[in-house]
């Protein structure tokens, strides 16, 4: 694992822990709608550890993953 990659893995365990103590610390009701769409919350946040893999790894090109638009190198 690259030093690039280490740093956007503690960012994004970073973000992880401010969103949950955010959502925890606001006094509000937790009921299913709250755990619901708290989940999805941090299934996105997780899913950002993949995503980043592909778009900044030298495994096949994210030009040839997006019609020939390099969308990781703007």
């Amino acid at each position: 694992m690259s030093k690039n990659m280490t740093r956007w893995l503690i960012i994004l365990a970073i973000i992880l822990v401010v969103f949950s103590a955010i959502v925890f610390i606001i006094p509000f009701e937790h009921n299913l709608v709250f755990w619901v769409a708290y989940s999805f919350g941090v299934l996105a946040i997780i899913l950002q550890v993949y995503i980043f893999h592909i778009a900044f790894t030298g495994e096949g090109t994210a030009k040839s993953r997006f019609y020939g638009f390099p969308i990781a190198r703007i």
